[in-house]
């Protein structure tokens, strides 16, 4: 399922689209444009990921010193 939200150009809040053009923001009533529309997947399964977040080369940076950790804990412990 997917909602649409839309942020508030006034005060940065985020609020559920209910479709209708002239929508105020809950948060200071100020009227919402379509044009900060974000849609968004509303599940339980996706969140936000830390690694994904990462550009490509500091996500294979990270996984090495993660993996190299690992293997020092797995050879002191051994």
């Amino acid at each position: 399922m997917s909602l649409n939200k839309i942020k508030c150009p006034n005060c940065q809040h985020w609020n559920i689209s209910n479709g209708e053009h002239d929508q105020q923001c809950s948060n200071c009533d100020a009227i919402l444009d379509s044009r900060y529309a974000t849609r968004i997947k509303n599940s339980v399964n996706e969140g936000y990921s830390f690694i994904d977040s990462l550009p490509p080369y500091a996500r294979y940076i990270f996984l090495a010193i993660v993996s190299l950790v690992g293997l020092i804990v797995v050879i002191a412990f051994a």
